[in-house]
């Protein structure tokens, strides 16, 4: 695959997630979390009374509260998990991107840090752009691990 100068790294196309899309996920995770957090504490306010003796009135309104806990806890934990989680085509694009903009040769603190990775995460996804031919390890002079994009090399940045 040849890549040319109009190619733009990461293609906005085949990312999962625009930027509105995990706002969006942002916002819905914090206000499920919050009813969450609320309805529990009704949850726990009828656990209080259930251990006094002092029954609720309305045990039809506590289990609806229970019900409606466990929604939107699955809720909050569910899209957590979505603004967490990269694909492993996310990650790639992301290290291209950020391979581009460093003139194709980066080290392996710079990628974690700069695309917001975890070094297990960007040494799998460098040496998997390794293993395909992507990139070339090399040793600088200071005897740092670089990975080198010779595809990237004289393409300019955007």
């Amino acid at each position: 695959m040849m890549l040319n100068q109009n190619d733009n790294l990461p293609a906005k196309q085949g990312f999962r997630t625009s930027i509105k899309e995990l706002i969006v996920r942002r916002i819905v995770f914090s206000i499920s979390a919050i009813i969450s957090i609320l309805l529990g504490s009704i949850g726990i306010a009828d656990v209080v009374h259930l251990c006094t003796g002092k029954l609720p009135v309305d045990y039809l309104v506590s289990a609806i509260a229970a019900l409606l806990f466990f929604f939107f806890s699955f809720i909050a934990l569910h899209q957590y998990r979505l603004i967490c989680t990269l694909t492993e085509f996310e990650r790639e694009c992301t290290i291209l991107a950020f391979a581009k903009r460093q003139g194709g040769v980066v080290s392996l603190p710079a990628v974690a840090l700069n695309c917001s990775l975890r070094i297990a995460d960007a040494v799998n996804v460098l040496n998997s752009l390794t293993s395909r031919g992507v990139c070339i390890l090399d040793v600088s002079d200071n005897g740092d691990l670089l990975y080198c994009f010779p595809l990237l090399k004289d393409l300019p940045s955007s």
